[in-house]
């Protein structure tokens, strides 16, 4: 397994190599300190399994250099350190392609529960960002005249199951897409979904488009975010009881 760290700081690309060789399959650790040699170690071996990428660079800025990774180096996942974790910077990564976004704040075991998560075909959404999220959807809630806040507290409150009410967003989701949500909130594949679910992957696809179109997300990273948002909470029992 081949592992990249994008960093400027040597102390850094050392903290993360050292990190990472606890994973139980020991990487092999590849470093690069800015963009410039991010491409040309891509040049020369484009055969990797993860790129861990800071988006403060000295001669890019990280997230328009995930861009181009995204669209020409598209099979090998990348996810996003940052010493800045706000809720837009981290959905502005997810909509570009991240798979995952960890904020540089974050313990050792969080960055290794992550790699693990992604590479294992999820994606990881750092928690800060849905109860940021949640947090201003309450206080744009809060803002309305009281004439109009019943139906603003309407928009967001989900019933006793987590659903949201018939006449709001994501009404149009039958029992079974509402499965497949609480599965795709917690990070899990399709393949994954497929398995819990006993599933056709197809059907699971079909599935997913459906609650990206009723999220009005662009991707599953965004889907998380936008349901943070809207105070959908990840369930401790995945399937709704």
């Amino acid at each position: 397994m081949k592992i990249v760290t994008v960093d400027d700081h040597a102390l850094i690309r050392e903290g993360l190599k050292a990190i990472l060789m606890s994973l139980e399959e020991r990487p092999t650790i590849l470093e690069a300190a800015d963009g410039a040699s991010l491409k040309e170690l891509l040049a020369k071996d484009s055969d990797l399994d993860l790129i861990l990428l800071d988006v403060q660079l000295p001669d890019c800025d990280g997230l328009e250099l995930l861009a181009e990774l995204v669209r020409t180096h598209i099979r090998v996942p990348v996810i996003v350190l940052s010493a800045e974790h706000e809720t837009e910077t981290i959905t502005r990564a997810l909509q570009i392609g991240a798979v995952g976004f960890v904020p540089k704040t974050s313990i050792n075991k969080v960055l290794i529960s992550a790699i693990r998560l992604v590479l294992a075909g999820g994606i990881y959404v750092p928690p800060e960002a849905v109860l940021q999220g949640r947090s201003a959807s309450r206080s744009e809630a809060a803002a309305v005249h009281s004439d109009s806040a019943g139906e603003a507290r309407a928009a967001v409150a989900p019933d006793e199951r987590g659903h949201h009410r018939s006449n709001r967003p994501l009404a149009a989701l039958t029992e079974r897409q509402w499965e497949v949500l609480w599965l795709l909130l917690e990070g899990l594949s399709n393949k994954q979904i497929c398995r819990a679910l006993d599933l056709a992957e197809a059907t699971v696809k079909v599935h997913v488009r459906a609650i990206l179109r009723e999220l009005g997300a662009r991707s599953r990273a965004e889907a998380i975010v936008v349901a943070g948002r809207i105070g959908i909470q990840r369930p401790i029992h995945p399937k709704p009881q």
